[in-house]
């Protein structure tokens, strides 16, 4: 949190779907966005997955693993 600032829009909310309604215990999910911006996805093992919540889908990217010596 920023004393004097507030954040809002569709990442934001995206962002608060995936880390406190949907992800399980342990589970740090990428939306779409933030996925494509990593720098070297090489580095990270990811799956995609759909989480489904009443009648709205969110397609995520979990992280299985990072990947030793690159």
């Amino acid at each position: 949190m920023i004393p004097g600032s507030d954040f809002f829009g569709d990442a934001v909310d995206d962002a608060c779907r995936l880390g406190e309604d949907l992800a399980r215990r342990g589970e740090s999910p990428l939306t779409p966005a933030a996925w494509r911006a990593l720098a070297d996805k090489r580095r990270w093992r990811f799956h995609e997955r759909r989480y489904r919540r009443a009648d709205t889908a969110i397609t995520a990217y979990k992280l299985l693993y990072r990947r030793a010596g690159l």
